[in-house]
């Protein structure tokens, strides 16, 4: 929303996010920063861009790609992101309020260590009279110390409790107020006897200490720019603004089923007005090229990771098990790539225009999306079609847990360890990158496993909710819009049937095979897979359609039930067969549903 009342530095954000596209540069560089990423879903809901047809939604308030309090300059040419030291500052005095609060929290117990609690809680001989006295007292001054930085942990942790955080506070700091004017003014009292030097001192120490932490929580709040959401977000009513067209690029990092949706997604771009190009693998150039979208290569193998992964079992303990060199060596090369791939034309295209990512949509396995979007101060969408963020309903896929267990903090749990595990695994060579290319100040190694999360970028999840509806314990930034449907075959495709004529005569001789496909899986011992498939034809007498891939599943010596065919496009394929068998591939998975078909998973992790 954007009005009169709107601060500036929401407003600049929301013509970054609107700006019409201008021409790249072509020789560009990210720009060089010292503010870390921080999210500003968080801020006003200011700009919220529609990308893509049906329940697709580019929610991209700026989360997880810019700074808070990056200052925008407006120009007629490429768009300037000058970050400002606010973020900095707000850093600096998270530091130094730390390093005091501890060290006067320091004090304050080694005081009541050596001197002992008697001399706060004094013996009285009138049972009346309670053995506590305020204006004498220093454990409960070290209680407001102690609780004070509790809260500017959870500040810290946590920053949307950043009110209830200053609430608190204040309130402490009322009561440090009070201890200390109990002792200015009691006239009552002899000074000297109810107040000696060390007793003095612990006072003094545990009120600056509330007091110090609680004016840099305060500055924070304002420096940081959290005073300006709240302020921002109070204001109506909303002006509708135009969607400007994007150059927008879409991350992946997989098989050829990963890929084929996102092929779908680029065409319903497209045909909003955008400029959208698919950085992938290179064995995925002539796919994207024959929809007339634009590719750019990454680095890495897809059968060579799909190797991996079935050797694994897909599972956190499996990698463990199983660790690789050579797989930390591609993943490398796949996130050093990502640069390239949205500030640089395509090298194997000499014709190709230059290209500056204005938004970018990726899916995990891509690593290095955030610290990309960062370091060009643009939105960030993920997409997967398998569950990435904390929910209390199913386990992490890679956790290893039993998917049919009940509900449990055990399965929140393991996205944490999961995604922390994952990027130890990657966070000098990250970290590196991102000092050494990206120009970005690195990230903490510990703790910093779930950025997509805790900076709360937007992410759509690749299923129908009608399959598996959307946990109750997802936040609003999550969301399930359904599986992606991409028509290769029928009406306006350029498919051609010619190549599967033996195929269609096959079918015609008799009932709807049973469909058995495994994608793109790299099976270990092809010929045993066969002998099964027909042993399993022969004994039921069922016909049976093989589509093999990277791994040859050969079935002809059994011809009269079995056929083996290549790829090709299961949205023409899958209508002609009574059932299918799968590796459970979210494309083949959504297919087989689609159709209503009965379908058996035989997963492979």
């Amino acid at each position: 929303r954007l009005t009169n009342r709107t601060r500036p530095t929401a407003r600049r954000l929301c013509w970054l996010a609107l700006r019409p596209m201008s021409q790249p540069n072509e020789d560009s560089q990210p720009h060089s920063t010292n503010d870390t990423v921080r999210s500003t879903a968080t801020r006003s809901s200011a700009v919220r861009s529609l990308v893509a047809k049906r329940a697709v939604n580019f929610r991209s308030s700026l989360a997880g790609s810019i700074t808070d309090t990056a200052e925008v300059v407006w120009k007629s040419g490429p768009q300037a992101v000058v970050p400002t030291s606010r973020t900095a500052i707000a850093e600096s005095c998270k530091f130094f309020s730390l390093i005091t609060w501890a060290s006067l929290t320091t004090f304050l117990i080694f005081y009541l260590i050596i001197y002992g609690i008697r001399a706060d809680w004094k013996v009285v001989d009138d049972s009346n009279d309670s053995a506590y006295a305020f204006d004498t007292s220093v454990i409960d001054a070290l209680a407001c110390s102690v609780l004070v930085g509790i809260t500017f942990i959870v500040l810290i942790c946590k920053a949307h409790y950043v009110l209830l955080t200053i609430i608190l506070d204040i309130v402490l700091s009322i009561f440090m107020i009070a201890k200390v004017a109990a002792y200015k003014y009691d006239g009552s009292r002899n000074y000297c006897e109810s107040w000696d030097t060390c007793e003095l001192l612990a006072l003094i120490a545990s009120s600056i200490s509330v007091w110090f932490v609680t004016i840099a929580i305060i500055v924070i709040f304002f420096i940081r720019g959290d005073a300006d959401a709240i302020f921002s977000d109070a204001e109506s009513p909303a002006l509708p603004l135009p969607i400007p067209t994007l150059q927008i690029a879409i991350l992946i990092v997989g098989t050829h089923g990963d890929v084929l949706p996102f092929i779908g997604l680029a065409k319903a771009l497209q045909s909003l007005g955008h400029r959208v190009r698919i950085a992938t693998h290179a064995i995925h150039r002539k796919l994207v090229h024959s929809h007339n979208v634009e590719f750019y290569p990454l680095e890495g193998d897809p059968k060579q990771l799909s190797a991996w992964m079935v050797k694994s079992g897909g599972t956190l303990q499996g990698e463990l098990r199983n660790p690789s060199a050579k797989k930390l060596e591609m993943l490398k090369d796949i996130i050093e790539s990502l640069w390239p791939a949205v500030t640089e034309r395509d090298p194997a295209d000499e014709f190709a225009l230059p290209f500056t990512a204005e938004a970018i949509i990726a899916n995990p396995p891509t690593f290095g999306h955030i610290h990309v979007a960062e370091a060009l101060g643009v939105p960030l969408h993920m997409m997967f079609p398998q569950p990435w963020t904390p929910t209390r309903s199913f386990p992490h896929p890679m956790a290893g847990l039993d998917y049919h267990a009940k509900p449990s903090a055990q399965n929140a749990l393991s996205y944490r360890v999961t995604d922390e595990a994952m990027w130890l695994g990657n966070a000098f060579q990250i970290n590196s990158w991102r000092q050494n290319v990206l120009k970005l100040r690195p990230v903490r190694v510990l703790g910093a496993g779930s950025l997509l999360t805790t900076l709360r970028v937007p992410f759509s999840y690749m299923w129908s909710p009608a399959f598996v509806p959307k946990p109750n314990d997802w936040p609003p930034f999550v969301d399930v819009v359904g599986a992606f449907e991409f028509k290769q075959s029928g009406q306006g495709s350029n498919f051609d049937e010619t190549p599967f004529a033996p195929l269609l005569e096959w079918l015609s001789q008799g009932p709807p095979p049973i469909f058995i496909g495994f994608g793109s899986m790299v099976i270990e011992n092809p010929p045993a897979l066969a002998n099964v498939i027909m042993d399993a034809a022969r004994k039921s007498g069922v016909r049976v359609l093989v589509q093999s891939n990277w791994s040859k599943i050969e079935t002809g010596a059994l011809k009269e039930l079995c056929f083996d065919v290549g790829p090709c496009p299961h949205d023409w394929l899958l209508p002609k067969v009574a059932a299918v068998i799968h590796h459970g591939g979210a494309g083949t998975t959504a297919a087989g549903l689609r159709l209503g078909l009965p379908t058996l998973v035989c997963p492979f992790f």
